[in-house]
């Protein structure tokens, strides 16, 4: 009889450790959470591949398209700043660079109206001052000087023997005779290659002065009759 007892009691013990490990909850298996590096590992290949450039320091892209940053998971700027990396530069290509950012400070995009200058032209929404029509314009879309701009497109696809539409210029100052800005050249329907150009008008035609990134001797420069303004940080 005491051995039953015993037994009853064992059994009864086994039933209930049985039931406490039924309704003890299952821990969840551990989810394996990627790091802001990882998320971003090949992106560098991916930008290669669509024949964009890759800036490792800064996590961007540049030249690539809309549709392929936002596939992507990047923040687009259809016109960022070619200096936008040395704002103390002297001497800046004055042109629209497409950008896909990829780090978590870049992708927070701008504050539109933020950064108005001092003719009220918002340089977060593309606009910059154009002294030949007084007032804020998109170079992309209107030309500040659109005779000069067109001409000095044409010298450009002369000299180089490419057709206009590989041909970005952005005339920055210009007057009658002289101009100066930037002109970049497309690789196959991609932004390439950029620098900056000095131009001077003669007998109705412009012609290229120079053209390129870094300075020129001022001598040679003498004999075009440049304002200063105009060669202010072009030579030396």
């Amino acid at each position: 009889m005491k051995n039953l007892k015993i037994l009853l009691a064992s059994l009864v013990l086994i039933l209930l450790l049985t039931a406490c490990q039924k309704a003890e909850p299952r821990q969840p298996a551990p989810v394996a959470v990627p790091s802001l590096d990882n998320m971003f590992v090949k992106i560098d290949q991916k930008c290669v591949e669509e024949k964009g450039v890759w800036l490792v320091e800064y996590g961007e892209c540049e030249g690539v398209s809309q549709s392929w940053c936002q596939t992507n998971g990047g923040y687009f700027n259809e016109c960022a700043s070619a200096c936008r990396h040395n704002p103390t530069a002297e001497i800046c290509t004055m042109q629209c660079v497409p950008v896909c950012a990829f780090k978590e400070a870049a992708t927070k995009p701008p504050v539109v109206g933020g950064d108005k200058d001092e003719h009220g032209c918002i340089g977060t929404a593309g606009y910059s001052w154009c002294e030949a029509k007084s007032k804020c314009l998109r170079i992309w879309e209107e030309p500040c000087w659109p005779e000069a701009t067109e001409a000095i497109k044409q010298a450009f696809a002369d000299k180089y023997k490419k057709p206009l539409a590989d041909i970005r210029v952005t005339v920055g100052e210009a007057d009658d005779t002289h101009a100066k800005g930037g002109v970049g050249f497309n690789m196959n329907g991609v932004a390439g290659e950029g620098g900056n150009f000095l131009a001077v008008k003669a007998d109705g035609k412009w012609k290229i002065v120079f053209d390129g990134n870094g300075g020129v001797a001022c001598s040679t420069l003498v004999p075009y009759n440049f304002p200063a303004s105009m060669i202010e940080g072009f030579c030396n």
